[in-house]
């Protein structure tokens, strides 16, 4: 007679985002990708503003719009010269009458990217490993308090995730009961967003200067609309946590090239899998 065996029950996860009645968001990084995500944040402020919730943001970026940088960024020639961070925040200031801020240097230890009071979120769309190692750190330091969302991407493909939480204690805890408000950071998936592989510190090393998103662009190292796709992916998440204050997943992996899209999807096997939890 044929053993016959019980299906393991899947237990139930659920994400719970705490009430609020206010936003903060840091988008650090104005350029290929950067650019794109900020005039999604000028719609989603509005929304906010209309559900009578007040939404501040600060665009950090020390970098100046340079002529490679129209077309394949949301620049004008007009702005060529002015500091991205800037051009963008006068931008949409000017059309949408909001009070959005501008800093026109690279961030640092004096970046807490933390509000009392507020539900805070730093949106990462940078290409080193120095930056995103300290988004990181302020992400552990806020112990919760700070969602981060980190784009990134190569020729013609990338990688999109949200989450605020690396403590493997504080997760499997959560998941023990089945309801969490944590989620695991990106720095959790993708360990390598902050550390650099023996192959990408020989690439780094080879290079003394790293290339920007529109010369590798230009230089046909980089799709024309990858950007643009890593925006759509962390603009579509950030409405989805901010607006339904919910979400089904947590990250995407996507290959514009064969047209792939892997999902991290927000149930327990998948975050099991992600933290290691025993």
């Amino acid at each position: 007679m044929k053993k016959t065996t019980t299906p393991k029950l899947e237990l139930p996860f659920t994400f719970h985002l705490p009430a609020f009645r206010q936003v903060n968001i840091t988008l650090v990084g104005v350029g290929g990708t950067g650019s794109h995500i900020a005039s999604g944040l000028a719609s989603l402020a509005l929304e906010l503003e209309e559900r009578g919730i007040p939404t501040e943001i600060t665009f950090i970026d020390p970098d100046c719009v340079e002529q490679k940088n129209v077309g394949r960024q949301l620049f004008a020639p007009a702005e060529v010269g002015t500091f991205k961070a800037l051009a963008v925040a006068k931008r949409l200031n000017a059309v949408y009458s909001l009070m959005t801020g501008a800093s026109c240097r690279a961030i640092d230890r004096r970046d807490t990217f933390v509000v009392a009071g507020a539900l805070n979120i730093v949106i990462g769309a940078v290409d080193n490993f120095a930056a995103r190692k300290l988004i990181a750190q302020k992400v552990d330091a806020a112990k919760g308090n700070l969602f981060w969302i980190d784009a990134g991407n190569e020729y013609s493909n990338g990688q999109v995730l949200i989450g605020n939480c690396s403590s493997h204690a504080v997760f499997k805890k959560g998941l023990g009961l089945g309801l969490s408000h944590h989620l695991p950071a990106p720095h959790v998936v993708y360990p390598d967003l902050i550390q650099a592989t023996k192959r990408k510190a020989k690439m780094i090393k080879k290079k003394k200067q790293e290339l920007s998103c529109a010369e590798l662009a230009a230089e046909g190292l980089q799709g024309l609309f990858v950007n643009r796709m890593a925006a759509a992916w962390a603009l579509a998440m950030l409405s989805d946590l901010l607006l339904l204050r919910e979400l089904k997943y947590f990250g995407v992996a996507f290959d514009l090239e064969w047209g792939g899209v892997r999902t991290y999807r927000l149930d327990r096997a998948t975050l099991e899998e992600v933290f290691a939890v025993a």
